[in-house]
């Protein structure tokens, strides 16, 4: 099938200083049923030799960005999402030999719902956050009391097993349904008519959802009221290998949000953000 919404992309220098030799590497969902591909290149990106990481017939993997990340010596990772039976789960994979081949498919996240993967890895070490909620289904149908939360797991041998999830950050940071229909937000929302040029997110239209991440179109677009998270949570491991964590947390939907940043050990560190007035005051 064709490839879907392109993930997470890689390289490694080579001994070449053209870059001729340079390895590169790219994830991504394809539009035949439940596969999810790596894209290699031994030659700084002239050609690729396609390679399946998974492939779970009747899954959807359509809906999420799928993350890899390079821990060195031929060593990578990989975080996937697949819908499956009607419920969201998350998975990881690994590879020894810079993509050529992968480890099976293990679910690290089956229980409730899964969305946005991400991960960061720190020599054998490899963190993993996601949002999740005891909800069983898909994000888009949860129902409006749903609590969402920031879990983290980790893994100290390179991904070939995982602790089980912790809650990073104990308050729930959206209730009720996540629109995930592809990026372009293509959900459930009513056309709405935008007037040509608006204003940065015009109070006068409050009572019509805003354009899909709260970004400027003209003309008719579909749009979503629960789309205030955006597309991606993230994470890093900072030099002395403790994770960070960043996020999204809806307050009041769309005109209300914060940006959260957690440092491992899980004690808040919350950078909050009005979007509308555009402006960043750490606390």
């Amino acid at each position: 099938g064709c490839p879907c919404a392109a993930g997470y992309l890689i390289t490694e220098a080579g001994d070449d200083a053209s870059g001729s030799e340079d390895k590169v590497g790219l994830i991504y969902p394809t539009t035949t049923t439940g596969r999810v591909k790596f894209a290699r290149s031994d030659n700084g990106g002239a050609t690729f030799e396609q390679i399946v990481i998974s492939e779970v017939p009747g899954a959807d993997v359509q809906h999420d960005l799928q993350v890899v990340r390079n821990a060195g010596a031929g060593h990578l990772v990989a975080a996937l999402l697949e819908r499956f039976d009607g419920k969201s789960r998350a998975a990881s994979s690994f590879s020894e030999d810079w993509g050529k081949t992968w480890s099976p498919v293990q679910y690290i996240r089956s229980g409730g719902t899964s969305m946005r993967p991400w991960l960061d890895v720190y020599g054998s070490r490899v963190g993993i956050m996601l949002t999740h909620s005891q909800f069983e289904g898909v994000p888009d149908a949860a129902p409006e009391d749903a609590s969402w939360q920031i879990e983290y797991l980790e893994s100290n041998d390179g991904g070939r097993s995982f602790g089980r999830p912790e809650i990073a950050d104990p308050e729930s940071i959206k209730l009720g349904p996540i629109c995930t229909e592809a990026f372009a937000c293509y959900a459930t929302g009513d056309f709405v008519q935008i007037p040509p040029n608006p204003p940065m997110f015009p109070r006068e239209f409050d009572h019509i959802p805003y354009p899909c991440d709260l970004g400027y179109v003209t003309g008719l677009v579909d749009c979503s009221l629960d789309r205030e998270l955006g597309n991606e949570i993230s994470m890093a491991f900072d030099r002395n290998g403790k994770s960070l964590l960043a996020y999204t947390k809806s307050i009041a939907g769309h005109p209300d949000t914060q940006i959260r940043v957690l440092r491992q050990n899980y004690r808040t560190c919350k950078v909050s953000a009005c979007l509308c007035a555009g402006n960043i005051t750490i606390h």
